[in-house]
């Protein structure tokens, strides 16, 4: 039970940082991000590029590949999204699967098929608690997961521009009549979600043995859309709790089914479709 627990907060801590960059766009724009993942992937290979071959400090060569991503996505916003914002959601929603696409195969172009190696933050093996050693980067995963949530939730409860981001998927005339613009709050919205993404993929990446291109998208996307869907797709802290309860389910399923293909990803895709046909409105959400 130990092992089960303390691996599944750790995963979980990943999947809640993917997942809050997630609800982050549903929240201002009723719009699920498909390219989230590919934001992690191609924001660990810059980091690669920083950390393994510029030969960067660890946390500047991270901080680096944040800034450019979030520069990517803002770019993406600015030339498709925000020409779209009038049209039909599912347009967008399209739109997020062609950048996924975009970014994956250009990691394909840029850096080929062959495995990569992000070495952590920090080479060894971290404490140890209760027989199990947790390492540096990890640590830092479950911190940052906690530490952003609670931020943002600050942030979109107690500023005017918090609540504009709650109420332009509901009525945009009125969060213009009351002189916020909506092409600011989207372009926050994505470039957060950038961020989130990325500092998740390289957390998250860092800590296996190899990556390759549609890296996050392939094994983290899936568990942090049902980890959204779990909390509500309109609750920063339910992303942060459906993390950590999909997290600590796919930990449990490693360790007594771990002899069967690809049951984790099982397990994800049960709670997925549980929670759509028994409680779309999530454990923290409400029903509209």
């Amino acid at each position: 039970m130990a092992e089960i627990l303390i691996l599944g907060l750790m995963l979980g801590a990943l999947y809640g940082l993917l997942a809050m960059g997630i609800v982050l766009v549903y929240k201002a724009s009723r719009v699920l991000n498909f390219a989230q993942g590919e934001f992690g992937t191609m924001g660990t290979y810059l980091a690669w590029v920083g950390i393994m071959k510029l030969k960067l400090p660890w946390l500047l060569g991270a901080f680096l590949a944040v800034v450019v991503m979030v520069l990517i996505a803002l770019l993406f916003e600015r030339l498709v999204i925000r020409r779209m914002l009038e049209g039909p959601r599912l347009a967008i929603t399209v739109a997020t699967l062609g950048l996924m696409s975009l970014l994956g195969f250009a990691q394909v172009a840029i850096w080929g098929l062959s495995p990569q190696i992000l070495r952590p933050v920090m080479a060894s093996q971290g404490p140890r608690l209760l027989g199990i050693f947790i390492s540096p980067t990890r640590i830092i995963a479950i911190l940052a997961a906690l530490f952003i949530s609670f931020g943002l939730m600050a942030f979109i409860k107690r500023t005017t521009f918090g609540l504009g981001l709650l109420a332009s998927a509901q009525d945009a005339v009125a969060v213009r009549l009351m002189g916020i613009r909506l092409r600011h709050l989207s372009a926050f919205t994505w470039a957060s979600a950038a961020a989130f993404g990325t500092i998740a993929g390289i957390l998250a990446l860092s800590a296996v043995s190899t990556f390759e291109p549609f890296a996050m998208t392939s094994l983290f996307l899936v568990p942090a859309i049902a980890a959204a869907l779990l909390g509500g797709l309109t609750s920063i802290s339910g992303a942060v709790g459906g993390g950590l309860i999909i997290g600590v389910l796919q930990a449990a399923l490693r360790v007594e089914a771990g002899w069967i293909p690809g049951v984790e990803m099982a397990g994800a895709f049960v709670v997925l479709i549980a929670v759509l046909l028994l409680r779309p409105q999530g454990l923290f959400g409400r029903s509209a």
